[in-house]
């Protein structure tokens, strides 16, 4: 049995968090393009037959020719040099078989426009964007509507300020529970709060759960006012994480002493190996995970405790 820690995935996985627990807080239609400049020099798309995974190699990626994939992709994965339009509304949107996309070494610098970018991914359970430069970044509309099985999303790279479009952002998302965002997460410009362009925005999120434990409401007509991250006296639905955090640790409390931990997943790692210490550093917990996330149950609270995960390459 091996450990993966630093040396061999390459990441520091093994994380320290104090946690101090202090208790809980309590149809889109067809949308129309916005204007948006031209581009060249179209990256090459293809796909591997066997796996399904399709590649968007470098240059300027052209949504024509990766829309010919739609109903044959398992999962996408951008290469270096890969450059995303101005334009990436309805770029993957029903990509229905794909499980796993990782656009993490794409250039989005130039993208103005995501709206209904994944809609309707109904397989669509990973996502990963880490890096991803969203300054530019005005429509949001329906990004991740009905993308149905997704569970987690780290939005830490997401920089809000310039977002105009924001209804039916999440809407949908049934399995949705937590998103993850960071200070780049700004929330709508006071000049553009209104009814129809942030309408929607949680609607049927029903899993949906901050990370001071505030749940979804399906009575709350001011989807905005939950659109940041949840702190006592600030109810909402997302859970904050500093960006570019490496091995972070992320917790959500579900309630006076319990309290769920989710980590960013090891490549190969079979388990994670969690141990929790209190501040008198008396063991609480030790015990083995196959995922990336546990619920710790029973802590007292106003204790702190300290808690090491680390993964590793074979179960036992």
């Amino acid at each position: 049995m091996k450990a993966g820690v630093f040396g061999i995935f390459g990441k520091a996985v093994a994380a320290v968090l104090a946690l101090v627990l202090l208790g809980t807080a309590a149809d889109t239609g067809v949308l129309p393009e916005l204007s948006v400049r031209a581009s060249a020099a179209n990256a090459e798309v293809s796909i591997d037959p066997e796996t399904g995974t399709l590649t968007l190699g470098a240059g300027t990626v052209s949504k024509d020719e990766v829309r010919k994939y739609r109903k044959k992709a398992k999962s996408i994965v951008a290469a270096d040099g890969a450059v995303l339009p101005a334009s990436c509304y309805n770029l993957f949107g029903d990509f229905g078989g794909v499980t796993d996309i990782d656009l993490s070494k794409a250039d989005t610098s130039k993208v103005t426009d995501m709206r209904a970018m994944f809609i309707r991914c109904t397989s669509l359970v990973n996502l990963d964007m880490t890096g991803a430069d969203t300054s530019s970044l005005i429509g949001a509309e329906s990004l991740f509507e009905d993308c149905t099985s997704l569970k987690t999303l780290d939005l830490t790279f997401m920089d809000t300020s310039k977002i105009e479009y924001w209804s039916c952002m999440f809407k949908g998302c049934s399995a949705l529970t937590t998103v993850y965002v960071s200070d780049k997460w700004t929330g709508v410009r006071d000049t553009y709060v209104t009814a129809w362009l942030t309408e929607n925005l949680f609607d049927g999120c029903v899993n949906i759960r901050g990370g001071n434990g505030t749940t979804y409401d399906a009575k709350a007509t001011d989807d905005m006012k939950y659109a940041r991250a949840d702190r006592n006296g600030e109810p909402g639905y997302l859970t904050y994480k500093p960006a570019g955090e490496s091995g972070a640790v992320a917790s959500v409390f579900l309630g006076a002493n319990t309290v769920k931990l989710s980590w960013e997943p090891v490549i190969g790692a079979a388990c994670y190996d969690i141990s929790t210490v209190d501040s008198d550093d008396d063991v609480y917990y030790e015990g083995s995970v196959s995922g990336n996330e546990c619920i710790l149950s029973g802590l007292i609270p106003g204790s702190e405790y300290e808690i090491r995960i680390e993964a590793r390459e074979t179960k036992g």
